[in-house]
């Protein structure tokens, strides 16, 4: 019985932890009040701006970079202004795929009425910053076997006989 006991409570907590940490992914979680994550890739990346619609002036504005996901969670009544800034916005920059976590930043916003969330797509392809761990090529074309030049060839029958090339 106290095994049962324990095994229940222990995923009541397991389950309330994800549910307070909350669950982030494009598309949302499919219910009112959810948060909203928007995914920068190479061929999409993405800003937003969320605006005051009774102004048309923006009141964030953030460019995800490109291999990371903003998520954005609006809570109605925690704002600091009855009338101007009634709700207050949640939100936290992560790497791409972060599916839980807690929002740790937030900011007061417009009511439901009064704000409309942006999201434009940049130009791409926009590339995430290189990290250093790669190296740039030191062959030189005039070095490439036929076979592995755009100009083509035929690829020799016995290739353990020779050199591997690995460009």
């Amino acid at each position: 019985m106290a095994t049962r006991t324990s095994v229940s409570l222990a995923c009541t907590l397991g389950l309330a932890g994800v549910l307070l940490a909350g669950c982030h992914s494009p598309g949302g979680a499919g219910y009112t009040g959810a948060s909203q994550t928007y995914e920068s890739t190479v061929w999409s990346p993405k800003t937003v701006t969320v605006i005051d619609t009774r102004t048309n002036e923006p009141v964030f504005q953030m460019e995800v970079p490109v291999g990371q996901q903003l998520s954005l969670q609006f809570v109605e009544g925690e704002g600091d202004d009855p009338v101007y800034t009634p709700s207050r916005m949640r939100y936290q920059l992560w790497e791409a795929g972060r599916r839980f976590g807690n929002l740790e930043s937030s900011m007061t916003v417009p009511g439901p009425g009064s704000r409309k969330v942006l999201v434009d797509v940049r130009q791409g392809p926009e590339y995430p910053p290189s990290d250093g761990s790669t190296t740039g090529r030191v062959d030189r074309p005039e070095d490439r076997p036929g076979w592995w030049s755009p100009d083509g060839g035929p690829i020799p029958a016995d290739r353990g006989a020779q050199e591997n090339y690995e460009g």
